[in-house]
C-alpha cells in the first residue's frame, strides 16, 4: 500500500519513505530539505537544523548538549534592571578563545550568581568565540552594579580577545520607548540620531575604534532600525577594557538624550 509524503503530498511506496515518529517524507523532499538529529535521530527540517561541535542537532537535543551557549537567533524574554525608562542591552562579541560550553558555563557562573544578568549565544562571524549579551539595564545599573569588570576580566583569563581582532563588535541596544512615549515622537528622535551621526561621522569613527577599512563598509549601517522594541548601535569595536565598554554606553546615551530632547 502506499503512502503520502508530508511535504510534497506525493503518493509514494512505504519502502522508499524516510520516517520517523513524526513524518513520512519521500526520498526527493529528503534529500532537498530534510536532515537528521546526529543524537535523537528525529527528522529536521534543514532551516530547523542546529549546528555546534561538527553535529546537526534538533533544538531539543541541542539545548541538552550545549545548554550554556544558544543558537544565534536565540530570544528569551527581556528581564530589566534598574528604573525606567532608559535601558541599554548589550552584545559583546570575544573571539578566538573558543566556541565551547566549557567556557561558556564559566562566564555565566561567574556572572549570574545571584540573577540572570547574562546569556550566551553563538555567532557565525567569530572565529572561535561567543556573544555575551546582557539583559536590558539602565546606566546606572551598568556602572554600579553589573559586574563588567569580573567578566571582562574572566574573559581575558580564558584566553578570549576583542580589541585586536577584525570579527568582534560591540552592540548597544536601546528601547525605543526612552526615545518617546508615541510613535511619532520616537521616528522624530531616531531621524534625529541618524542626521546626528552623519553630521558626526568623523567624531562617531574616533570613538568607535574601528579600522579604516571596516568603518567604510559600516558608514550607512551605524544603526540597525529592524528591531521593533528597540535602537541597535553597531559602530563599536569589540573590547575587553572596562573604560572603552562604558565611555560606549555613555556615548550612546547622550546621544539619545539629544535625539529625544531637540
Amino acid at each position: 500500500m502506499n503512502s503520502i509524503c508530508d511535504c510534497c503530498g506525493k503518493v509514494t511506496p512505504p519502502e522508499l519513505l524516510h520516517r520517523d515518529s513524526r513524518y513520512r517524507i519521500c526520498d526527493e523532499c529528503y534529500r532537498k530539505s530534510y536532515t537528521r538529529c546526529a543524537v535523537c535521530q528525529a527528522m529536521i527540517h534543514v532551516e530547523d537544523a542546529y549546528h555546534s561541535h561538527d553535529q546537526t542537532c534538533c533544538f531539543s537535543c541541542y539545548s541538552d548538549l550545549f545548554q550554556s551557549i544558544h543558537p544565534h537567533d536565540y530570544k528569551p524574554a527581556p528581564i530589566f534592571y534598574g528604573a525606567i525608562p532608559r535601558f541599554f542591552g548589550v552584545e559583546l562579541e570575544i573571539d578566538d578563545g573558543g566556541h565551547n560550553d566549557e567556557n561558556a558555563r564559566i562566564l555565566l557562573d561567574t556572572i549570574n550568581t545571584d540573577a540572570e544578568y547574562i546569556y550566551i549565544k553563538t555567532d557565525s562571524s567569530l572565529r572561535d568565540g561567543l556573544e555575551i549579551v546582557t539583559h536590558p539595564m539602565t546606566l546606572d545599573f551598568h556602572l554600579h552594579r553589573f559586574p563588567w569588570k569580573q567578566l571582562l576580566r574572566t574573559a581575558v583569563q580564558l584566553g578570549y580577545h576583542a580589541d585586536d581582532t577584525d570579527t568582534c563588535g560591540l552592540h548597544i541596544h536601546v528601547n525605543r520607548l526612552s526615545l518617546g512615549n508615541t510613535p511619532e515622537k520616537q521616528d522624530a528622535a531616531i531621524s534625529n540620531l541618524q542626521e546626528y551621526m552623519e553630521a558626526h561621522h568623523d567624531e562617531m569613527r574616533l570613538f568607535s575604534r574601528r579600522k579604516a577599512s571596516y568603518w567604510n563598509n559600516l558608514t550607512h549601517a551605524m544603526l540597525n532600525l529592524h528591531h521593533p522594541e528597540t535602537v541597535e548601535f553597531r559602530l563599536f569595536q569589540g573590547t575587553l577594557q572596562y573604560a572603552e565598554v562604558i565611555r560606549s554606553i555613555y556615548l550612546v546615551n547622550r546621544i539619545c538624550t539629544y535625539a529625544e530632547l531637540t
